[in-house]
């Protein structure tokens, strides 16, 4: 009987360390998913408040859609949006367009006796800061030529006044922003006019 309480002692220890072993092996896997359970959770709360704050700026996007179109009448917006469809035609759309516009400003002034000397300068982003849109700053110098004009007007004064309209009415946007005039006492001799021409960017 005592040799059997002796055998069974080293039995029963194995077996106490085995089941510790286990516990502690439990244990950790317990405490792992909570660890990850813990994470997803953050995440999921993360994505919710981003998703509530998504939804926030949408709707007052939407808001902000719906103020802006009670201010507009139908028959406005689609003015509107005739006009925006027409732009690109308003545009110098490549550097042969620049060309005709030098040739269509000779044509104009030559029989008018006007010489006319045109000079670009750096081509700028206008204050919309768009990627397809710019300006072509142009300063187009005219001098009277000596002789008569063959076409009227006859007068310097006139004459000048009309090759300027002559730029106001040209189908591509060219903003006249600055002239200066330069008289004698007896007549007008030469004219400075700033010129803004709108171009579509890329080809330039």
């Amino acid at each position: 009987m005592k040799a059997n309480r002796e055998e069974t002692k080293p039995v029963s220890r194995a077996a106490r360390w085995r089941a510790l072993w286990i516990r502690l092996g439990v244990f950790g896997l317990v405490a792992v998913s909570v660890l990850v359970l813990s994470r997803s959770v953050n995440r999921l709360l993360k994505a919710q408040v981003q998703t509530r704050a998504a939804s926030s700026q949408l709707a007052r996007l939407e808001n902000e859609v719906r103020a802006l179109k009670s201010k507009w009448r139908q028959e406005e917006i689609e003015e509107l949006e005739a006009r925006f469809a027409k732009l690109p035609s308003l545009l110098f759309p490549e550097e042969e367009a620049l060309g005709e516009w030098l040739r269509s400003l000779r044509s104009q002034a030559d029989p008018l006796a006007l010489d006319t000397k045109v000079e670009f300068g750096t081509v700028a982003v206008p204050v919309a800061k768009t990627k397809s849109v710019a300006t072509i700053p142009a300063t187009v110098t005219v001098q009277l030529k000596p002789g008569e004009p063959t076409a009227p007007p006859r007068s310097p004064y006139n004459r000048l006044l009309y090759l300027i309209s002559h730029l106001v009415r040209h189908p591509r946007r060219a903003d006249v922003v600055g002239i200066e005039v330069r008289s004698t006492s007896n007549s007008v001799s030469h004219a400075v006019a700033k010129i803004n021409l709108w171009a579509i960017e890329a080809p330039m």
